[in-house]
């Protein structure tokens, strides 16, 4: 498994912040970083933000095809906009930071399998992104844009979803709900079901991981490979 000496910082014991987008891992910074930042081998990009308080501003970041490490912290955020999930990895003593929105495909993939998570192993994360065309090939069914999600693997091998249609587990389905005339699919009872395993999951991730934080850690990061064409066995449902 590659890794790559990251200040990110310019240098100091601050962690490393990542997050999914595009079916990517993503390292952003605000300004144009030092060479010496940007790990070998891998392209600096650029962006513009188009809306929001930001917009127009310019951001740089480069992207991975995934991240690996053993866990040390799993939280829940509060923030301006919405519930996030943070997950704390160690590799080699190096720390990390995984953010991801809980509403997003990628945070939904995560509360799909978090019960079948072994939290004392080492986990690796792998998002994913399709277009229409990749996704009617796979599955037979048409979609308007583009679909993403994540694929969680332990000792190889992709963790399996715990609530699924044959197995709800006590996952509220969801159900269809009129609203001024129009009839709509409403998710309220599963969201809150989730959100509610969610923080179970967290106190779980609490007690098993307690004391692992206070690892001594400098910024680096392990990237996981793409390991081949995704299978329908690693969508998000």
């Amino acid at each position: 498994m590659a890794t790559f000496k990251n200040d990110g910082t310019g240098g100091g014991d601050r962690r490393t912040y990542l997050n999914f987008s595009n079916g990517k891992v993503v390292q952003e910074w605000k300004d144009q970083p030092k060479e010496e930042w940007v790990p070998q081998g891998y392209e600096l990009k650029t962006r513009t933000i188009s809306k929001g308080v930001n917009q127009g501003k310019e951001r740089y970041y480069v992207e991975f095809d995934g991240v690996s490490g053993e866990l040390l912290d799993i939280t829940l955020e509060k923030t301006d906009n919405g519930n996030r999930i943070v997950v704390t990895l160690v590799d080699d003593g190096k720390t990390y930071i995984l953010q991801t929105d809980m509403d997003s495909a990628y945070g939904e993939s995560l509360l799909m399998v978090m019960n079948n998570i072994d939290l004392t192993k080492e986990i690796t994360f792998q998002p994913w992104l399709m277009n229409a065309d990749e996704w009617f090939k796979l599955t037979g069914k048409s979609i308007k844009g583009t679909k993403s999600g994540l694929t969680i693997k332990q000792d190889g091998v992709k963790v399996s979803k715990y609530y699924t249609k044959e197995e709800p587990n006590g996952l509220p389905a969801m159900v269809q709900k009129t609203v001024k005339g129009e009839t709509k699919w409403n998710s309220d009872d599963r969201d809150n079901f989730l959100y509610d395993e969610f923080l179970k999951f967290v106190d779980k991730a609490k007690s098993t991981l307690d004391g692992k934080s206070s690892k001594t850690a400098t910024p680096d990061l392990a990237l996981a490979g793409d390991d081949g064409e995704i299978n329908e066995k690693d969508l998000p449902f």
